[in-house]
């Protein structure tokens, strides 16, 4: 009898569980993460970067509240006595969902750190999609090569970004067949 109201309660509670699980919100299953970034980088003649970076997300009101944040490299180590190298910035639009967003810009260390939102404005759960446009210059010209110096996505993330991709558009007269 033990065996049999053991085995009734454990179906029981399989079957009650899983239902349960079935049934609940979309905001149980779901977590915050980067659905998509796409950035697009325009290298014109003089080496100077147009980028534009389009990161889609799913907002839980957890990490992300009121906006979100991205980190840019302003600053490298030069290699020569520690010193460090200042890189142009220039930021030129910032939106969220196709709409202008307010945004404000902080130095943390070797970054820029742009904060994409407002302080007293919530997002609202679900997905959004938010568009950055800056210019930099972020080339290395070395003794056999020059290289586009650039970690597209950055490493500041706090949650995972699902697909990136990075497409690069050269100035005329660039030989293809030479590109790496």
């Amino acid at each position: 009898m033990k065996t049999i109201s053991c085995r009734f309660l454990f179906v029981f509670l399989l079957i009650f569980l899983h239902d349960s699980f079935l049934r609940a919100p979309n905001s149980i299953l779901a977590a915050e993460c980067v659905t998509s970034f796409q950035s697009d980088i325009a290298i014109a003649a003089d080496g100077l970067m147009t980028i534009t970076e389009t990161i889609s997300v799913i907002a839980e009101g957890k990490k992300i509240r009121r906006g979100i944040y991205r980190d840019i490299p302003v600053r490298y180590d030069t290699a020569f006595f520690g010193l460090k190298q200042n890189i142009p910035f220039e930021l030129r639009a910032v939106s969220c969902d196709g709409t202008e967003s307010p945004y404000r810009e902080e130095n943390h260390g070797i970054f820029r750190r742009i904060y994409i939102g407002s302080r007293n404005v919530e997002l609202p759960v679900g997905p959004h999609t938010y568009t950055i446009q800056y210019t930099t210059r972020q080339l290395r010209f070395l003794t056999s090569h020059d290289e586009v110096y650039w970690n597209a996505t950055g490493n500041a993330w706090k949650f995972p970004i699902e697909q990136a991709e990075a497409t690069i558009s050269f100035p005329t007269g660039i030989p293809m067949d030479e590109v790496l």
